[in-house]
This record gives C-alpha cells, sequence and structure tokens, in this order.
C-alpha cells in the first residue's frame, strides 16, 4: 500500500495517522538475547521498519 500512496494511485484524504492494533513480537528466553543470532535478526528487522519511507501528505480537498 504505502508503493501506491508514494506513487501518487492512492492518496491520503486527511492527515490523521493512527496506530495500528497490529504488531509483531519477539518471544525467546532472556538468557538468549545476547546471542549472535538474536542480536543479528533485532539489527535487520529494526533497519528494515527504519528503510520504510515516511507517508505522502494529505491531499487537500482543492486537489
Amino acid at each position: 500500500m504505502i508503493d501506491a500512496l508514494l506513487d501518487g494511485r492512492l492518496v491520503r484524504p486527511s492527515p490523521e495517522i493512527t496506530q495500528s492494533p497490529l504488531s509483531y513480537w519477539l518471544v525467546l528466553r532472556h538468557d538468549r538475547m545476547d546471542r549472535a543470532r538474536v542480536q543479528s535478526f533485532m539489527s535487520w528487522i529494526k533497519s528494515e521498519v527504519a528503510s520504510e519511507p515516511d507517508l505522502p501528505d494529505a491531499v487537500s480537498p482543492s486537489d
């Protein structure tokens, strides 16, 4: 959907943005948090989230 917003196929009709009720959880034993594989995954998922583009501005009613 973000691609459709960015290329103009969809437009934001209002400036309001709401938080999604959806989320992801990483569940593991506390003593495994320092493992290289876990840290690698955490680093990767954070970089994926950070690389998502910002939403375009809402369109005004006159557009």
